[in-house]
């Protein structure tokens, strides 16, 4: 604590958005211009430095990294620098790859692949040990080692990058079926949405949706962090899209993961939802009513090989 009251000024003393996590300090610019780019951060480090200096504290040159998020790939030499010393660059194109930020993965294209491959690692090693103890333990133990040690490592920041691409995400989903199947003693290619339906947990994809809800009602209550509070806009109740049960304006752009995802999780709940007052009561509801939406037996044709390999 004294410490961070300590390090507390120093945004003041930059140009450049900061975030402050303990020990960790992350300095944010963009320009169109990666000259000007360079120049800015450049300038701004030595403001950095010079502050650390002037406050007794040692700014670790080697630990310190820069990487550029670009939508198009950046081919140009950069030379961002503290005293004179190069700071080493992460990227496709470097010696490191993504670099971590709060137990995030992050990538110079925010394709969250590196992220995504950490949380199959241990998301793995959980479904190994179910099915390691299938034959073991009984469904209650097994369902605390899933929330243990699957869903608490999927559910972490999922609501980012739940929406990444098509390919990496079946990775983690054809993981979370493992660990179901595994939970029940089911065979190794049995259908999951009774099972998920019987166990009370929600899909991954049902996980994304309730983790941008969530988010969604802090904001709507107003009890979210101001700098995440500021990222959505309220429908003017005049507008005719309150008159469609809009609350929140989205941006409709694909690429504008939290503009546009959150506001239409928010917006296509019901009223009655909505003004649910208890956060508890709301996450309860919301799970509730996604998973009554799965089916308790799958209607399969009667040459379904899956159900005719288990009787």
């Amino acid at each position: 604590m004294l410490f961070i009251i300590y390090i507390n000024d120093f945004p003041n003393a930059v140009n450049l958005e900061t975030t402050l996590f303990a020990d960790d300090t992350t300095l944010i610019k963009s320009d169109e211009s990666l000259q000007a780019l360079e120049l800015n951060v450049n300038q701004n480090l030595k403001l950095a430095n010079d502050w650390f200096t002037a406050n007794k504290l040692t700014l670790n040159v080697g630990k310190t990294k820069v990487m550029l998020f670009s939508h198009r790939i950046v081919t140009e030499p950069t030379n961002f620098t503290i005293n004179n010393i190069k700071i080493e660059q992460v990227g496709e194109a470097y010696k490191e790859k993504f670099t971590k930020f709060l137990g995030f993965h992050l990538d110079e294209n925010l394709s969250w692949k590196y992220h995504i491959e950490e949380i199959r690692k241990k998301a793995s090693s959980g479904a190994y040990i179910l099915y390691a103890t299938k034959n073991l333990l009984d469904t209650k133990n097994k369902l605390g080692i899933y929330h243990a040690l699957v869903s608490s490592h999927l559910n972490y920041g999922i609501s980012v990058w739940g929406d990444s691409k098509t390919s990496y995400i079946k990775k983690i989903e054809t993981i979370q079926r493992k660990a179901t199947r595994s939970i029940v003693n089911g065979k190794y290619n049995a259908h999951t949405e009774p099972i998920f339906r019987k166990l009370k947990i929600l899909k991954f994809k049902d996980m994304v949706d309730q983790g941008r809800e969530n988010i969604m009602f802090a904001i709507n209550k107003k009890e979210a962090p101001i700098g995440t509070q500021k990222l959505f806009q309220k429908v003017d109740p005049s507008n005719r899209l309150r008159q469609n049960n809009l609350d929140f304006e989205a941006s409709f752009t694909p690429d504008d993961i939290i503009g546009n995802n959150f506001p239409q999780a928010w917006n296509k709940l019901s009223d009655t939802v909505k003004s649910l007052r208890s956060k508890l009561l709301f996450k309860k509801q919301l799970k509730d009513l996604k998973i009554a939406e799965y089916k308790s037996e799958m209607n399969c044709p009667p040459d379904c090989y899956i159900c005719h390999y288990q009787q």
